[in-house]
């Protein structure tokens, strides 16, 4: 990995009563971004992200189905109105682990840059002459500082409808929550 790009570490979210992954994600993304550690790259997440996000899910599932480890959701993966209730299915207060590598996949997906926040250490001026400045390169990289217009952009939040269903994660049988919609352009042509 090159020394100017950001490492990935691996996550574990946690999903809350009538909340689904995206939502447990898009935590995740708002405090890295409020300490600074993160930048979305259209300001906010868009639309076309969120489908990219949940399309990522479901890659990252049947890689996990394939390779016998554990699954990231119960249900199956129809993004449309009909299959809310049975896909995409998690519990409140469930922990899901996701390895560095498909934290890289997902961040993509959702538009999300981290920041180099590893800054070196400078080294030690070595003994000399008096007036000896440190080797250079010994600076901070540029952009190790926290960037004008790096808190929670205003409108970052999801646009209405375009995250996961609100009653994808309820157990079987219950309904989605008044008011909740499918995401727009979600639907099956």
């Amino acid at each position: 990995m090159s020394e100017n790009v950001p490492s990935i570490d691996a996550i574990t979210i946690k999903i809350k009563k009538d909340k689904g992954i995206t939502h447990a994600l898009k935590d995740v993304v708002d405090n890295l971004i409020k300490q600074k550690k993160a930048e979305l790259t259209d300001g906010k997440i868009t639309l076309q992200e969120w489908n990219a996000v949940m399309d990522k899910l479901i890659e990252l599932q049947n890689n996990r189905k394939a390779q016998g480890k554990a699954s990231i959701f119960g249900g199956g993966t129809d993004k449309t109105r009909a299959g809310w209730h049975n896909s995409f299915v998690v519990h409140p207060n469930q922990e899901i682990s996701f390895t560095a590598e498909e934290t890289t996949q997902i961040y993509e997906a959702m538009g999300v840059v981290i920041k180099n926040t590893n800054t070196p250490e400078a080294p030690e001026a070595p003994e000399g002459p008096e007036g000896s400045e440190a080797p250079k390169g010994s600076e901070a990289p540029k952009g190790s500082e926290a960037s004008k217009g790096s808190e929670a952009p205003k409108g970052s939040e999801a646009p209405k409808g375009s995250e996961a269903p609100e009653g994808s994660e309820a157990p079987e049988g219950s309904e989605a929550p008044k008011g909740s919609e499918a995401p727009k352009g979600s639907e099956a042509p």
